[in-house]
Parts: structure tokens; sequence; C-alpha cells
């Protein structure tokens, strides 16, 4: 036996005897995965020894490495090869009991002379994914150690036991997304052009992907004789737009790696299959995390800020500095979410006339939520942006008042009075260009969702339009009628909601084109969970909005109903609330810490009360609004304990 076949077999020997002293020891097998699912685990350099700190906290140990290796082996783990995952994906293939699949990213050539050699003394097969231009050029400075050469690589491609797949050609690096020069993932974001001071367009992102995918492939051609069958996103990210890049170059296979997504892959030819970031934590945290099946959502601490107090039109320097005090505010309260204003209604008068953000729709006040939203999330708090919808202003001629909410005021139709209520969902043609605003938003921002506002309803009076009643004709076969009929009125409130739920779909759909992983919420006045005429006075109902959203956002506000025991009133909406079982991981109770009404902030230590009543009652999810960093109210040192996330 070769020294380094002798440095093997003891690394080996050593981790399966330290396994059995350690380690949970195998007994009955545990459930297996859910239909035709598959572990997929992502590594990266595996090294003798590392040293602790957040550098490379993706290197692994060679002991490490084992103990895991020895894991999945004695507790009913089979790992399977790519071509394996492939053929279940098309049906032709049955996979065994808890399937995984081992891949490896970037080449190192740790997994040439450590990996590759101890996985065949278990038999077991994986897959490495390779960035090309690191090993035609230069890698980046900051990788942890030397990756394989193409004389390596092609040994290994035939390899039974190994599959290469490609990790892009140049697309491993990030680029400038904002003007104010933050930085993200090449394929997550649309960049910033500094030198032409404007966006990328979609046809250049697009034409820059298609471009990388060619050059890989004639890369593998010329070097392991054959093009990638798969791609394992840079950073694990990806876009609607890659995929579809992908999927035309003949690329079905896409891996990412979706934080919020534990536990085994579904597997669905030309669907992204995703993967479990492993890292150099003991081995009882490599357990938890492969247990993971389900993940129940982490308990929201929220706060809703508008915009309009962080710009300032007189300096770019003073609107960073607010910032600054807002992000110090949320790091002392410990919130883990922020409802961010991504439109601008300074004098709240709820007309909303400009947005923070650049488009091709509205006009734009200043071009600052992609750097706010950049700077928040790096610090791991999610950002959702609030935006109106339908509450629309547009200040086009074009945008004329067929196309706006309409009316029926004492038997006639006419225009909506609150310039809020434009465009109207039923219009298609309105539907579009507020599809164009939020797709813009999703190419601008890296946000964490959307948080439909509270103008999203339809009362009984309204939308009185000619498309709504052809739509009515055709599904209930009745015309309409100016009728103070309930039964009627309720069949046109019942058409009208799911209209409503059909026009947020589309405004989600245009924002997963770039965030496929967004979550989408929909605020919801306080009286509507139980109520019996919740769809006749707004065409909303709660228990279908639980059904068609990641979350729901109850505005829990007392002052607003002018209720004169909040306390109780809070207790009784929460036990109303929580009869449906979906509420507790999908509803998110929102309190008021201003009262508009009164003009004057709600003191500090009843907001406490009111969120120890909400808490007791069982509600997981919570936000207050509004949050002023001016004024420090409400106050953090009284409202730490109950809102943070810690």
């Amino acid at each position: 036996m070769t020294k380094h076949g002798c440095l093997i077999f003891y690394t080996i020997c050593t981790i399966i005897a330290y396994s059995m002293i350690c380690l949970p020891q195998a007994g009955a097998v545990a459930e297996e995965f859910p239909g035709s699912t598959v572990l997929v685990l992502c590594y990266h350099s595996i090294q003798p020894q590392v040293k602790p700190g957040k550098k490379h906290s993706d290197t692994l140990s060679q002991k490490r490495f084992v103990e895991q290796i020895e894991y999945l082996r004695t507790h009913g783990y089979h790992p399977i090869s790519f071509q394996d995952l492939a053929k279940a994906s098309q049906g032709v293939k049955e996979l065994p009991s808890k399937p995984v699949l081992l891949s490896f990213d970037d080449g190192y050539l740790s997994y040439y002379d450590f990996v590759v050699p101890i996985l065949k003394q278990y038999g077991y097969p994986s897959m490495v994914a390779i960035v090309g231009a690191w090993v035609e050029k230069k890698p980046p400075e900051d990788v942890p150690e030397k990756l394989m050469t193409w004389r390596q690589i092609r040994q290994l491609a035939n390899n039974p036991l190994v599959t290469v797949v490609s990790h892009s050609y140049d697309l491993h690096k990030t680029r400038q997304y904002t003007p104010q020069g933050n930085v993200a993932p090449v394929v997550a974001v649309r960049g910033y052009l500094a030198n032409q001071k404007r966006y990328e367009t979609e046809k250049e992102y697009r034409r820059k992907l298609e471009l990388d995918f060619q050059r890989q492939e004639k890369l593998f051609v010329r070097h392991i004789g054959k093009a990638p069958e798969a791609i394992v996103w840079p950073y694990g990210y990806y876009t609607k737009i890659s995929m579809q890049v992908a999927r035309n170059r003949g690329v079905n296979y896409q891996f990412s790696l979706d934080e919020n997504d534990f536990g085994p892959a579904r597997l669905k030819e030309g669907a992204k299959i995703n993967r479990l970031l492993i890292s150099n934590y003991p081995i009882t945290s490599f357990i938890r995390n492969i247990k993971k099946l389900k993940v129940l959502r982490a308990p929201i601490r929220a706060m809703q800020v508008d915009l309009d107090l962080v710009f300032n039109p007189d300096s770019e320097k003073k609107t960073d500095e607010n910032l600054g005090k807002l992000i110090d505010r949320m790091v002392q309260i410990g919130v883990n979410t922020v409802f961010l204003q991504a439109f601008s209604d300074a004098e709240d008068t709820g007309d909303i006339q400009y947005v923070y953000f650049q488009n091709r729709v509205m006009p734009v006040r200043a071009d600052i939520l992609g750097h706010v939203v950049n700077q928040i999330s790096i610090r791991q708090i999610n950002v959702f942006a609030c935006m109106p919808a339908p509450g629309i202003v547009f200040q086009y001629q074009d945008f004329n008042n067929r196309l706006r909410v309409m009316k029926s005021e004492g038997g006639k139709v006419q225009q909506n009075s609150s310039r809020c209520k434009a465009p109207a969902p039923l219009s298609e043609k309105a539907t579009g260009r507020v599809a164009m605003l939020y797709e813009d938003l999703a190419a601008r921002t890296k946000i964490s969702g959307i948080l439909f506002q509270d103008n999203v309803y339809l009362t009984k009076w309204e939308d009185h339009q000619r498309l709504g009643f052809k739509a009515l004709k055709k599904q209930t076969g009745k015309e309409f009628v100016f009728s103070s009929d309930p039964v009627f009125n309720e069949q046109w409130a019942k058409f009208k909601t799911p209209e409503l739920f059909s026009f947020t779909e589309k405004m989600a759909d245009s924002v997963r084109k770039y965030r496929p992983d967004a979550l989408f919420a929909r605020n919801l006045y306080p009286a509507l969970p139980g109520s019996d005429n919740t769809q006749v006075r707004f065409s909303q109902d709660y228990d279908q909005f639980l059904k068609n959203y990641d979350y729901v956002v109850i505005m829990a506000y007392p002052g607003m109903e002018q209720v004169a025991k909040p306390e109780r009133w809070l207790k009784n909406l929460s036990s109303k609330t929580l009869e449906n079982p979906l509420a507790k991981q999908k509803t998110v109770f929102k309190l008021q810490a201003y009262n508009p009404r009164r003009k004057q902030w709600i003191d500090d230590r009843l907001l406490v009360q009111q969120i120890r009543s909400v808490l007791g009652s069982g509600i997981m999810h919570l936000a207050y609004y509004p949050d002023n960093f001016w004024e420090q109210k409400p106050a953090a040192d009284i409202i730490r304990m109950e809102m943070s996330a810690n």
C-alpha cells in the first residue's frame, strides 16, 4: 500500500473508531424521504486542519468529513450518482430509501487528492462543479486552496464514481447593481453600469448568460469530451431567466442553495434542485440539519418603516446617515424583518405619485431602494417591500378613466373619488402596467418579499365597469344590476374576491422572474376574520388569504377601531383568528404604535401590554407600525424584549 493509501486507511479507521463511541448508534432505519426526493449535500474544500473563523466557514476538516460519511453509512442513507438522480427525475429509475447526492463546488485539489480516494473506499459516487474561467485563467485570491488542473479533471471525468458538471464559466463573482455601489452575485441581479449611469437591460442580462453557457460548453467539450449536463448556480442564486437560458442550452438539471428550504429536494426534470450547504460544524449540527425534513418558520418580529423618513432630498450623504441611524435602531431592537415602504407618500395623503426605484411606469423620487434593501439585508434582516396594489396613481395620459376603479353612487357609475383606487384590477391593460412596475422592483433590489398594502380591496360598490360585468355574466349567467338584494351583492363580491387573488398573483409572478424565492404577504383589516359580511364589504376572505399567501398581516389597530378595551379586543381577535389551522404559521399581528385619529403615539408600556396580550393568546408573528427613528418612537429599551427575534 502506498504512503498516500496508508494515510487514507488510517484516517478512516481512526474516525470509525471515534464514531463508535461518539455517534448515535444505528438502529431502526428512519422514515424514508417523501415521494421522489433526494437529499443533496453541498461541500467545498476539505482540509487536514481548519482554523476557527468565518473566512472559510464552508471548509471542512478531513476528520469531520469522514465523520459525516460514516454517519450516513451507519444510519441507512444511500449515496447515489448524478445519473441516478437524472433517471429518477425522468421517472425511469426508482431511487433507494433515503438517497443522498454528495456534491462538491469549485473543483479544489483536495477533492482529487482526498475526497475521491476516500469515497472510493466506501464505493460512494459524487459530483463536482467546475468554474471554467478559474481553471483557464486565475481563481480569486481568497480561495482556500489550489484548484485541479484540466488533466486531473479529465481523469476524474472518466471515473465511474464521479460526474463533472458546470459551476458557470465566469459567473462566480459579484458586480455593482445600485448607483450607490452595492454589489451582488452576477446571476442574482441586473447590473448597474456606472460608466453609463444606467441599469443593464433584460436583453443584455440574458445575452451575458447565454455567452457564458456557450463558453463553458466549448471548454468542457475540448477538455473532457462532452458538454455539461447540469449547472450548479454560483452562490446558489438563480432567476427564471437564468433557468430558461440553461434549458435552452440543454442543461435541464440545475442546483441551488435556498437557505429557507431544508431537507430532501423534490425531483422534477427542468426544475431547480435545492442543496444543503455543509459547514465546519460538529457532527451533532450535521445530524440536526439533515434531519430537517420540514422547516417551521421562525417567529417574525417586524417593524414597518416609511422610506420618506430616510430620504433627504438635499443630500445623498444625509440620506445615508439617516439609513445608518435606522439600521442601528433595527439592530438595537432586534427585529428580523422590516416592512419597507417602496413608494413616496411624504404628506400622508394616500396619493402615490412617486416610487424609490427606477422603472418603466412611474416617476422616481430617488433611486435608493436597492441600496437601502442591500444595507439592511446584509445585517440578516429580511426586507418586504410594501407596495400598494391596485392603489397606484399613474401620471400618464393614456391611463384614462376607463382603466381606473369605477364606483356606483346613486345608480350612476363614475370614477372613484379616491385617487388611490387606480388602476382597475379587472382591466388587462391596467394589470399589465402594474406588473411591469413589480418586475422592475424585483430586478433592482434583493427583497425577501412583497407586502401588498391594505388598499387591495373592492367594496360592493366597486369595480363597476364593462369588463367586470361581462366576466360576471359568464360566471353566473346574470346581468349586473344596481341592487340592494343581499343575495346578488354576495354573488358580486364572491366574483371579485378571486379576481383580486388573480391580480396579486400576476404581480407575484412578475416579482418571481428575478426573485424566485420571494414570499408574499397581504394586509387585512382587523374586523375581517370570522366576519359574516367580509366578502360583501371588501371582496376579501381571511381563510382564502391563508391559502393564497405566505403570510396574512392583520392590522390589529385598537385605536383605529376605537375600542374601549384594547387588550380584550386583541385577545378576542387572536382567538377568532387562530380557529383556522393555518393561522399560527401564517398570520402576522401588526399593532398600532401611533394613533392618527388623536395624532399621538401609543404609550410604550401600553403597546408592550398589547404585545403580551397577543403573544399570550398564541399568535406567533408580530409587527408594529409605524416606526420613527427621528423621535425614537416607540422606545427601543421598552419594547426590545418583546420585539427582539433573539
